[in-house]
């Protein structure tokens, strides 16, 4: 009797030890318009519900219309946990088929391209079985490279680089339940770009900046340049004024490579965007209680 509470001690001694070499937030690096992402740990995740397995939600700043922008759960490869762990993704995701996919440093797996059920976006999900257990992560498409690095992270691995999620031969998600942002017309657009700057202009920077970033990852790919370079400007301005200034330098630098870019827009509009350009760096230098440089950039603006 003694001997199998000790073994059980020792047992349930391990599976915490284990659970706690990982921290109970990891730093995934910055996102593709420099928002900062970091996973966090979730207890009681009936999709992880064992012992010695592991769950963290994705969340990145900024992104505050849905939950978390991804998942990382690790389990063991068994029957069981594959079909909690598929029931999980298939609650929020719909996917296409899985195809095989190598993780530089992790291992072989299965890739899917998903579409999120709620918000619409475009979304990963894929497992890898590494040493008896199963690391599934799914996620936002545009935050790709903080789950890639997450799960590296996750799993132990050294590796260093870029690694390639979901491959370009994925199939799509059925076309008769996934719902892609549709393409949207001139007036559309226009209320868009209104709408953010009223909220900004009320000093809502919060909600400005929840909407701006939404409506740019949503903006369909067929938009022209200077629909793209507007909402990018407005997203700077809302970060700018939330205290951000490195997320609305990133904006601001981004909508300047497109302005420069050879298939940017030219003519009284390109020159009414790079107005907008040089009058927004003006209030982000004033934000940061740059006085002299908002004046200067204020002045230039008006020249």
């Amino acid at each position: 009797m003694m001997r199998t509470l000790v073994a059980t001690a020792l047992l349930v001694a391990a599976g915490r030890a284990g659970a706690a070499t990982l921290p109970d937030t990891l730093d995934l690096g910055r996102g593709p318009q420099g928002e900062l992402c970091r996973a966090e740990r979730v207890w009681g995740d009936p999709a992880a519900p064992g012992l010695f397995d592991v769950s963290l939600n994705v969340r990145c700043r900024g992104w505050t219309e849905t939950a978390s922008v991804g998942h990382f759960r690790v389990t063991a490869s068994t029957a069981d946990a594959t079909m909690r762990l598929d029931a999980a993704r298939d609650a929020e995701l719909v996917c296409g088929a899985g195809v095989p996919v190598t993780i530089d440093g992790v291992g072989r797996g299965t890739a899917r391209r998903c579409i999120a059920r709620e918000a619409g976006y475009e979304a990963v999900a894929v497992e890898v079985t590494r040493r008896g257990k199963t690391y599934a992560i799914d996620g936002l498409k545009r935050f790709t490279g903080n789950l890639a690095a997450g799960l590296r992270l996750i799993a132990g691995s050294t590796a260093k680089g870029s690694a390639t999620l979901v491959p370009a031969s994925a199939p799509v998600p059925p076309a008769s339940v996934a719902t892609p942002a549709a393409a949207l017309d001139a007036t559309a657009l226009g209320f868009q770009r209104t709408e953010v700057l009223d909220y900004s202009i009320r000093g809502q920077h919060g909600e400005a900046r929840e909407i701006g970033t939404r409506y740019l990852a949503k903006l369909p790919t067929a938009a022209s340049k200077f629909d793209r370079i507007d909402l990018t400007l407005d997203a700077a301005l809302s970060e700018s004024n939330l205290g951000y200034r490195d997320v609305a330098d990133a904006y601001l630098k981004q909508a300047a490579a497109m302005l420069d870019a050879a298939d940017g827009p030219r003519g009284a509009a390109g020159e009414r965007l790079r107005d907008k350009l040089q009058v927004y760096r003006a209030v982000d230098a004033l934000n940061a209680r740059n006085y002299a440089e908002a004046a200067h950039l204020a002045q230039a603006a008006l020249v």
